[in-house]
């Protein structure tokens, strides 16, 4: 009996830790950049430089996180909206 209720328990602690685990998708960019960026890409990982062209726009919203490998850059000749808050802050950062 007490080995079924360590079994029972140790699968609830698992399904617990598995429905309350967050997962990243980890979106590696490089080159031309437009669209929409949100949280469910985090990390956003630029990987080579990356541009906005002209008549393009990038959107980064709240809760994003954008990691430049060394030396890479962001140019921006069209339209660059970045929108975080208090909650949510957009980060900004070099990887390790």
């Amino acid at each position: 009996m007490k080995s079924q209720n360590l079994l029972i328990y140790i699968l609830f602690t698992v399904i617990v830790c598995l429905v309350n685990h967050k997962t990243y998708a980890e979106t590696r960019v490089n080159g031309n950049v437009s669209g929409d960026w949100t949280a469910d890409g985090n990390p956003y990982i630029v990987t080579n430089n990356i541009s906005i062209v002209h008549g393009a726009s990038l959107s980064v919203e709240p809760g994003v996180l954008i990691e430049f490998n060394h030396g890479c850059n962001l140019t921006v000749n069209g339209l660059l909206l970045v929108e975080g808050n208090v909650q949510n802050p957009i980060i900004i950062q070099g990887t390790n």
